[in-house]
């Protein structure tokens, strides 16, 4: 029976000695789909992707490709037989080919006849005058382009992208990102991009998994995982916010958490046991309205600016609890002005560790 998935990992285990870099991992990729895995460091994110490529074999679980079992704990594909394009963190290419080699390497020579690495300079939007340079001749990103256009060159079923971006100043990671995502749709490939970059994740994805300590919490749609993170490291680590501690009133129309900056609806009181009088509650930067206020209860105790907005820091005077608040440049206000604080739409309430 034909799988649904380009790709699917069930129950992946891999572990290095009494470490667990991988604690039993559920991912589906749809053909043709990008799935960002997103993650911190050592989460075991990279393990996943080695274990996708072929490059280490699971303890237990499987992969399949096209519904084909490639790796589980008895036997492993080689590489070579997987289909798989794999893009590494700095790109790898041969320093001593020029770009049109290093593009053609894993290509017939009626592949390269037929114009395959023309068509992939223009799908990266690589000027053509590039092809005769050696790699030492690019800037990062041109040189990031070259390494997927070697990847896509014998259209693989899937291709691995490991943190391909990370060495990239912003900018050029914005361009390149986004050349290299219409390159990657425009040839139809399946991906898997590891990136610990929320915004990338969120940006270029058709899905984000994020993962944590060997484990993928939540996979979905970029605006699920931000708008309904399902639970709270996927909440603090996808986008910016604070968990706040509340008293659940569940009495009334709308279940309201009461917390220390006001009143706030809660969207989801029915994920919360039935004897949960208090839980944390999500507040995004967005949903936090300032106003200077003489006798407001919470203080700017720190500012990032951005240029076209700041964002803002605010502690309660009387708790310490703290939630951050995005506002115009223009009304920026000073470190130490007292604020009054209204929290619009409603929360995520996660029950408290016990």
């Amino acid at each position: 029976m034909t799988s649904p998935y380009r790709l699917t990992t069930r129950g992946l285990v891999k572990r290095y000695g009494s470490v667990v870099a991988l604690d039993g991992v559920d991912l589906d990729v749809e053909d043709g789909a990008i799935m960002a895995v997103l993650g911190p460091s050592g989460c075991g994110k990279t393990t996943l992707l080695r274990l996708i490529a072929g490059f280490l074999s699971p303890d237990d679980g499987t992969v399949s490709i096209d519904g084909r079992v490639v790796a589980d704990k008895h036997r492993s594909v080689p590489t070579r037989q997987r289909d798989i394009g794999l893009v590494p963190q700095e790109g790898a290419l041969f320093p001593h080919l020029d770009v049109a080699a290093n593009i053609a390497f894993g290509l017939s020579r009626q592949e390269r006849a037929g114009g395959r690495v023309s068509q992939l300079l223009d799908l990266l939007e690589l000027p053509g005058d590039l092809a005769d340079r050696r790699p030492a001749e690019l800037s990062g990103g041109q040189q990031q382009r070259v390494a997927v256009a070697r990847a896509l060159a014998p259209n693989p079923r899937v291709l691995l992208l490991d943190e391909p971006f990370s060495s990239l100043d912003a900018a050029l990671r914005s361009n390149t990102g986004r050349a290299v995502v219409n390159a990657i749709r425009a040839s139809k490939a399946t991906a898997v991009l590891v990136t610990h970059d929320q915004d990338e994740a969120l940006s270029l994805a058709d899905k984000v998994g994020v993962m944590d300590r060997g484990r993928v919490l939540q996979a979905d749609t970029p605006n699920t995982v931000y708008a309904q993170p399902a639970s709270p490291f996927v909440a603090s680590f996808v986008g910016e916010g604070a968990l706040l501690t509340a008293r659940v009133k569940r009495d009334g129309s709308v279940p309201l958490a009461l917390c220390t900056f006001g009143e706030v609806p809660l969207a989801n009181v029915s994920d919360l046991r039935a004897d949960d009088e208090t839980a944390l509650v999500f507040i995004r930067p967005e949903q936090v309205l300032v106003h200077p206020d003489p006798t407001g209860d919470a203080v700017v105790t720190a500012i990032a600016f951005h240029g076209h907005d700041a964002m803002l820091r605010l502690v309660h005077d009387g708790t310490g609890e703290a939630l951050s608040a995005r506002v115009a440049a223009a009304v920026m206000p000073l470190i130490g002005t007292r604020m009054s604080v209204e929290i619009r739409g409603s929360a995520l309430a996660f029950e408290e560790a016990r």
